[in-house]
C-alpha cells in the first residue's frame, strides 16, 4: 500500500491514509506499507469497541528513515526501517495506542486488556496473525505490530500460521518490592510478639 504526503483517502473504515504517514526528518513524499496494515489497525479498533472501550487508535509510527529511527531510540534492525535497497521507503511496522482525551484513564485499561489478549492468544491475536502480523511488542503506553517474515528474522516461536515474535516490555510491579513488603510485615509481627511476651 503506497501512501503519499497529505493523502486523505480512507484505507479502512476508521482510518485515513494520512494517519499512517508519520513524517520526521528527511521523510520521503511516498512510503510503502504492508497491504494488511490498515486492516490490522481496524481489527484492533474493532476489538477495543467490542470490549466496551470508547477508544480511538492513535498511530505513533510506521515507516521510519534511519535518522528518524535513531532519533526515536529505535533498534538497529527495527521493522520500521526499509529492508532492501530496492524498496528504500518501505516499512513493516506500526506503533499505536488507544486514545480518548475525554477519558484518559481508560487508555491504560484498554491497552492492558489488549496486550493481555495478545499474550493469552485470544481471538484478536488470531485475527492479527491471519492478517499477516508476525511481530508483537507490548509496552505500557503502546503496542507494536509488524509484518516480519523469515527473510527478515529467524523465529524462535511458532504457531499454526508459522513463526512469530513476541516481547513484553511492560513494567510490572517489582517482585522485590512485594518481597520487601512481606518481609516488613513479617518483621512487624515478630516484633509485636516479642513485645507481648
Amino acid at each position: 500500500m503506497k501512501i503519499r504526503r497529505g493523502d486523505r483517502h480512507k484505507v479502512a473504515p476508521n482510518f485515513f491514509a494520512n494517519e499512517l504517514y508519520t513524517p520526521g526528518k528527511d521523510y520521503p513524499d511516498v512510503i510503502t506499507l504492508p497491504d494488511n496494515m490498515a486492516k490490522a489497525l481496524q481489527a484492533m479498533r474493532d476489538w477495543y469497541r467490542s470490549k466496551g472501550f470508547v477508544i480511538y487508535t492513535r498511530i505513533n509510527s510506521t515507516f521510519r528513515t534511519f535518522r528518524q529511527n535513531k532519533d526515536a531510540g529505535g533498534k538497529k534492525h527495527s521493522m520500521h526501517l526499509p529492508k532492501s535497497k530496492k524498496e528504500p521507503t518501505k516499512g513493516f511496522a506500526v506503533d499505536s495506542q488507544p486514545y480518548n482525551k475525554e477519558y484518559p484513564k481508560r487508555h491504560k485499561k484498554a491497552l492492558a486488556a489488549f496486550n493481555n489478549e495478545i499474550v493469552n492468544k485470544g481471538p484478536i491475536y488470531w485475527t492479527l496473525r491471519r492478517l499477516g502480523v508476525a511481530g508483537f511488542g507490548l509496552y505500557n503506553t503502546f503496542t507494536h505490530l509488524d509484518f516480519r517474515t523469515e527473510k527478515h528474522y529467524r523465529f524462535r516461536r511458532k504457531d499454526k500460521f508459522g513463526g512469530y515474535a513476541l516481547w513484553d516490555k511492560r513494567k510490572k510491579k517489582s517482585s522485590i518490592l512485594i518481597l520487601a513488603l512481606l518481609l516488613g510485615a513479617a518483621l512487624a509481627i515478630t516484633s509485636k510478639r516479642k513485645q507481648n511476651s
